[in-house]
């Protein structure tokens, strides 16, 4: 990993990520990290499993860091924030697709279905709403369901959405995996909390509804159990925020449309 001309461009709470020179002058991202790759591993395999086709490519890892492809230009984030959200959503269905069109194998990934545990683990401060309290509890059923009705499990990047994908020259190219195992229908369910920044975008439930047609129609899931992945994944997302114990957060407002959204989609 012989590099030159560091120049550090972002600092995460794990990892400084670094645009260096390779021997060829050619630019690339070395993330380093503070403590080891520890979880991180999962997604250097991921991506290398990829080897570049819908997602950054790795160049070379270190007990501490990877050396990976120098992407460059907005993230579809970016496209959607400008205005172009329709744009950005099939883009990002269609590098969800690409991904799994890959063979990519669980080499001992962690699970989607111990991530829920945080879920069912979640309680309630006193002070909650009841409107939210009943929320969450309706999600921990949805959970459970959800686990103990798994459905064509795969190796999944495990954090796709229109921020941790960038318009390059080759194309739109995922980057940031988690590496995981679970339902095909989980892997676009965080985009429906994004862009970030765009609140009103992401609880509009006609884009909830439009953008989980687009989804289901792309990946081939079934529809109905996305929208349930979706309420879902936005309560793992606040109980993993809270640390277990819920008392306020600015997520409970789309988590309640989300699943109002799910309700009348599936009494329609």
């Amino acid at each position: 990993m012989q590099v030159n001309a560091p120049e550090r461009v972002a600092q995460t709470s794990i990892a400084q990520v670094w645009k260096v020179r390779q021997y060829d002058g050619t630019p690339a991202a070395l993330k380093i990290y503070e403590n080891g790759l520890r979880n991180e591993a999962c997604a250097a395999d991921y991506l290398s499993q990829i080897n570049g086709q819908g997602a950054v490519s790795v160049l070379s890892v270190r007990d501490n860091a990877v050396l990976l492809e120098w992407l460059e230009g907005p993230t579809l984030g970016d496209l959607s924030r400008a205005g172009e959200d329709e744009r950005a959503c099939a883009e990002l269905v269609d590098v969800a697709t690409r991904l799994h069109g890959q063979t990519v194998r669980d080499r001992g990934y962690p699970r989607i279905q111990d991530w829920l545990q945080a879920v069912l683990d979640l309680r309630c401060s006193a002070d909650v709403s009841s409107e939210v309290q009943r929320d969450v509890v309706r999600c921990q059923a949805l959970a459970r369901d959800l686990v103990n009705t798994p459905q064509d499990q795969r190796v999944l990047h495990g954090d796709l959405h229109h921020d941790n994908v960038m318009q390059t020259a080759r194309g739109p190219v995922a980057f940031d995996p988690k590496g995981v195992v679970g339902e095909a229908a989980y892997e676009l369910a965080n985009a429906f909390r994004h862009p970030r920044g765009k609140f009103d975008v992401a609880s509009d439930p006609r884009r909830i509804e439009r953008f989980a047609t687009q989804v289901a129609e792309g990946l081939s899931v079934d529809r109905h159990r996305l929208l349930t992945w979706i309420p879902v994944k936005i309560a793992l997302s606040i109980s993993w925020r809270c640390g277990g114990v819920l008392k306020a957060d600015p997520e409970t407002e789309l988590l309640a449309v989300a699943l109002e959204t799910r309700d009348r989609s599936l009494n329609g």
